[in-house]
């Protein structure tokens, strides 16, 4: 198994009129994206703004946050579970653009009201002492102001942001096709070293019945039971 990463900083951000990626400055069609996230019917209204460091800015009603990628060489595609169907992603190559990130922050209230079910949102702030509590803050943000339809179930909700943000996320990622690199590195697991220990993780999620959704996801599929993954070592080294 082998893995290329194409890395493509991204410097600025600029809401225009075309899908654009050029020495790190990142042109994003405002309308065309909006379009594109409405035809979601489980989205009302959508909005993008630019967030970037230092900049007297707090993002509230933070859902989710993503790095835009975009498989370009391999069968499988990125976020598997949402925009394709489950499958092993880690091999072929993959083109990223860092030092950005797209942010799904959402209006919608759910069903739950209470409890741990009920649902929750984060805030992120660009600047003072609020940037240092988050890593995202560094990032050149674009975000997604997202309105959802009144009466969506938690499940439908969830799926529809995860729509929105990673179908985002990978056009603009696709800027990038036929453009050199500025960084390349090559993950490649043919070779496994025999001298290193064998390790496996074992994770688990856990829901109650009484619960529609547990807020997390594996691959984008809702996890209603509990769960365990297992990573071998001698697959990943």
């Amino acid at each position: 198994m082998q893995l290329e990463m194409a890395e493509y900083p991204v410097r600025e951000i600029r809401l225009g009129k075309t899908f654009r990626y050029e020495a790190g400055v990142l042109e994003v069609d405002q309308e065309g994206l909006i379009a594109l996230i409405l035809q979601d019917e489980r989205i009302q209204e959508a909005a993008l703004a630019v967030a970037v460091p230092g900049e007297k800015v707090r993002i509230t009603g933070v859902r989710d946050i993503v790095e835009p990628r975009v498989k370009v060489q391999g069968e499988a595609q990125v976020f598997p579970g949402t925009l394709s169907p489950v499958a092993l992603a880690g091999e072929g190559r993959t083109h990223r653009l860092s030092g950005m990130a797209v942010v799904a922050a959402v209006e919608y209230e759910g069903l739950i009201r209470s409890g741990s079910g009920a649902e929750c949102w984060a805030i992120l702030d660009m600047w003072g002492p609020g940037a240092e509590a988050s890593r995202f803050s560094s990032l050149v943000n674009l975000v997604l102001n997202l309105r959802l339809t009144q009466g969506l179930s938690e499940i439908d909700a969830h799926a529809a942001i995860q729509k929105a943000e990673y179908r985002t996320a990978k056009l603009l990622a696709e800027t990038t096709t036929g453009i050199r690199a500025e960084k390349e590195q090559c993950y490649d697991l043919t070779n496994g070293n025999s001298s290193l220990p064998k390790v496996v993780l074992i994770q688990g999620c856990h829901t109650d019945a009484h619960h529609s959704h547990s807020r997390l996801t594996y691959y984008g599929l809702c996890v209603r039971d509990s769960l365990a993954t297992y990573l071998h070592a001698n697959e990943m080294l």
